[in-house]
């Protein structure tokens, strides 16, 4: 048999400051899972035990993050300039990986038309229950994806949204990822 018990603790902090033309988003967050597998085996012929045994491993998997994004109106155009820091460590596949990654962002609306542009790397990390107080988009363009704890990926992406009548929109949009899948080192 198989048995897994997680103790996760997730907890952030956030603070958001606007004025009439910027806004800037703080936070931090601290998350810890310290989880036990047992994996149970047991071998019987009729009601005799041949064969008994059983593997615990103890691990853990621990984040702490912390960001900052200021966004500046200027007329019709606003630019996004961020920074988050990611430390992630996981047992379980022993990995660590700290890393720093900058967010640019670039959105001006032209008559019924928004344009919009955007530079930004991440680091995927364990969301407890999937949720996040930090942005999750940039300009509409999604940040975190369901993937490997530990990826880090790199993307660049490009997008216009139309208006062409009060029952009528279009939008495209292109991201280009780039992605480093950790491996285990063990």
């Amino acid at each position: 048999g198989f048995d897994e018990d997680h103790d996760a603790h997730n907890s952030e902090l956030q603070m958001i400051y606007k004025t009439l033309r910027s806004q800037t988003i703080f936070g931090v967050g601290n998350y810890v899972d310290d989880f036990n597998n047992k994996t149970v085996f047991q071998l019987k012929i009729g009601t005799t035990v041949i064969s008994d045994s059983s593997t615990t491993i103890d691990d853990k998997i621990s984040h702490k993050n912390a960001y900052l994004y200021e966004s500046l109106n200027i007329a019709d155009t606003t630019i996004l300039l961020g920074l988050s820091n990611n430390d992630h460590d996981d047992d379980e596949i022993n990995i660590h990986v700290n890393k720093i990654n900058p967010k640019l962002g670039i959105q001006t609306i032209i008559t019924n038309t928004i344009l919009r542009a955007a530079y930004y790397s991440t680091l995927k990390r364990p969301l407890l229950n999937d949720q996040t107080l930090e942005p999750t988009n940039i300009f509409g363009f999604n940040q975190f994806y369901d993937e490997i704890n530990g990826t880090t990926a790199n993307n660049i992406a490009l997008g216009i949204n139309t208006r062409f009548s009060q029952k009528i929109n279009s939008g495209f949009e292109v991201i280009k990822r780039d992605l480093l899948i950790p491996i285990s080192r063990s």
